[in-house]
């Protein structure tokens, strides 16, 4: 008898527990408001603004992205147009880079070396896949540049080129990403900001 009541409080516990957990989840989660997605074109300049990714610490008001122009290529073409045979190993699985040019703005951030373009945020997205710039390829196809992350010079732009290793891991129809007319993102939230690739 002794034990059947121990039981029932126990279970009791538990349930007065998750009910309590359950509203509180609720009760958190239904204040979120879903990200805004904007959409731009090639060689529109697009305002970073006080969107982000990460973090709102993370929002780089002052700086703007421009495309300029993209290109698909076979990792063989790739190495070559660029002179990286000696300079640059892919990944084996590698099968084609995707390479967008762009420039890169300050127009008033007086943050110095605080705040700064930071390349990994800068994802090439589509219907089924998102994939990250290689650092490695943009260290060597930009040699002027100190790093993956760096800050401009209130009123000064930059042009630069960013790379993405294609492979079958990546994106199912790998083959025909120009076709899929991938986006460029620049921000997460509260306004998802995409620059449509021609």
């Amino acid at each position: 008898m002794l034990l059947k009541k121990k039981n029932v409080i126990i279970t009791g516990s538990i349930l007065a527990f998750l009910t309590l957990f359950s509203i509180r989840v609720f009760m958190v989660n239904t204040d979120i408001k879903r990200a805004v997605v904007k959409e731009y074109n090639e060689h529109e300049v697009v305002p970073f603004g006080s969107d982000f990714n990460d973090n709102s610490g993370d929002c780089l008001d002052g700086y703007t992205l421009e495309v300029l122009d993209n290109e698909f290529l076979p990792v063989d073409e790739f190495l070559e147009k660029y002179n990286l045979s000696d300079k640059f190993t892919p990944d084996e699985a590698t099968e084609y880079f995707y390479l967008v040019r762009v420039s890169g703005g300050n127009i008033d951030n007086m943050e110095g070396t605080e705040r700064g373009l930071a390349i990994y945020y800068l994802t090439l997205t589509g219907t089924n896949y998102f994939i990250l710039p290689d650092e490695n390829a943009f260290e060597v196809l930009n040699p002027g540049f100190p790093g993956i992350a760096f800050s401009l010079r209130p009123g000064t732009t930059k042009e630069f080129l960013l790379a993405y290793a294609v492979d079958s891991d990546i994106c199912s129809n790998y083959k025909r990403l120009p076709e899929t007319k991938p986006r460029l993102q620049l921000t997460e939230y509260p306004n998802r900001k995409m620059i449509k690739l021609k």
